[in-house]
């Protein structure tokens, strides 16, 4: 039996596979294409920023641009033709006026089709946007250095599609019976979309859900992200190597974030089939209060290998505050060249339901990773985007009672 709460009542902690696709506060501390859980970087007018921010340290900047994009994008691990998607993400508009309806939310299909939008016109107005028919719905006019918790959900279909838009948490509208998949879905873009604009966007807290699991299946309502990081060695048996892996913890050699990963300046690796790291986490930031509502877990990384030939799989792996194991997907990013790394996709990265957790116990865990094969996996990086709210807030779940 599956029952619904807008508000949370009582949680069974890890009680149902969670379906988060995409978790990003930008607290990675840059947004280089392919280097940490972005695909593509479109343009140069991309930058992230520490000020102004609307949680955690940093948030995303799209400068004015004359020509491109300034968007960034994260793909499906595979095109999609049925479903519901919903996206949540802190906008701010700075400077300027747009000369021309200014893009800030796109998703296209696998041959760049577009599917819906979020755009904001020359009055500074926000619609969401069907593509194929160009029906909208018009939200509120955005005022200047002013941040907007803007959400949409659409399902996926050529005939009985819909498509609603909330702003703050209100609902300005839903479209019915509409046709909204072009082939199919595939692309996420988060900035500036259009080639000429005049007008500079902020973006924070970026979620992106499906309705494929039990919990995070809906909207985001208000999320908000900070990150967690490896701090020591719990119990570790893979090598370190690397001139920038000179400390003496394997975590040193992982625990890049925020920055840019080092890649094969300092790295741990393994050949040994179930060979683990076990690595301590260290504190959330002051920002996340003791009594806020922990969410999500969504542990990403960047890993390598040396040579292609064989099985080469891997996984990531997290243990709670009570020590007990949970398994992330098995991937085969150790199915690489000596020198050649790849970030996780939304099907590879581990997302972990945190139940009725409270911040000590998150505080509490542990992240690892190992090689499921005799051949070499090597990790450059590892690090979790933590979903929570205040105490306070509204936990939009899906509870299943067995």
């Amino acid at each position: 039996m599956i029952f619904a709460f807008g508000l949370w009542l009582f949680a069974f902690p890890n009680s149902g596979h969670a379906d988060r696709s995409h978790t990003c506060g930008f607290e990675e501390g840059e947004a280089a294409s392919g280097i940490t859980i972005w695909n593509v970087l479109g343009g140069s007018g991309v930058n992230i920023v520490t000020t102004p921010v609307y949680s955690g340290t940093y948030a995303m900047r799209a400068n004015r641009i004359t020509s491109g994009t300034a968007s960034l994008r994260r793909d499906l691990a595979a095109a999609d033709t049925t479903g519901t998607y919903c996206q949540q993400m802190r906008l701010r508009r700075a400077t300027g006026t747009p000369s021309a309806a200014t893009i800030v939310h796109q998703v296209r299909s696998s041959t760049s089709t577009d599917a819906w939008q979020i755009s904001v016109d020359t009055s500074n107005v926000l619609s969401l946007i069907n593509a194929n028919d160009a029906s909208s719905i018009t939200g509120p006019t955005l005022t200047i250095d002013t941040w907007y918790q803007v959400e949409s959900c659409v399902l996926l279909s050529t005939t009985v599609g819909t498509l609603e838009l909330k702003v703050d948490g209100v609902s300005q509208g839903t479209l019915t019976g509409k046709n909204t998949l072009p082939t199919n879905v595939n692309y996420f873009y988060w900035g500036i979309f259009n080639t000429v604009v005049t007008a500079d966007f902020y973006f924070d807290d970026i979620v992106l859900n499906t309705e494929l699991g039990t919990v995070f299946n809906s909207w985001p309502n208000g999320e908000r992200i900070a990150l967690l990081k490896p701090a020591s060695d719990n119990t570790v048996l893979w090598t370190k190597t690397g001139a920038n892996c000179s400390g003496t913890t394997n975590t040193d050699c992982v625990d890049d974030q925020p920055g840019t990963p080092d890649d094969a300046s300092g790295y741990t690796m393994s050949a040994t089939a179930n060979q683990e790291d076990r690595l301590n986490v260290g504190t959330l930031p002051a920002e996340v209060p003791s009594d806020a509502d922990m969410l999500v877990l969504d542990v990403y990384y960047r890993w390598g290998g040396n040579g292609n030939t064989g099985t080469r799989e891997g996984r990531t792996l997290i243990w709670d505050e009570a020590s007990v194991q949970t398994n992330g997907p098995t991937h085969n990013r150790c199915d690489f060249a000596a020198g050649t790394w790849n970030i996780a996709t939304t099907a590879n990265h581990q997302v972990f339901d945190l139940g009725a957790r409270s911040k000590a116990n998150v505080e509490a865990f542990d992240l690892g990773y190992e090689p499921l094969n005799s051949a070499e996996c090597r990790v450059t990086s590892l690090w979790g985007n933590v979903g929570w709210k205040a105490a306070s807030a509204t936990r939009n779940r899906v509870v299943v009672i067995e």
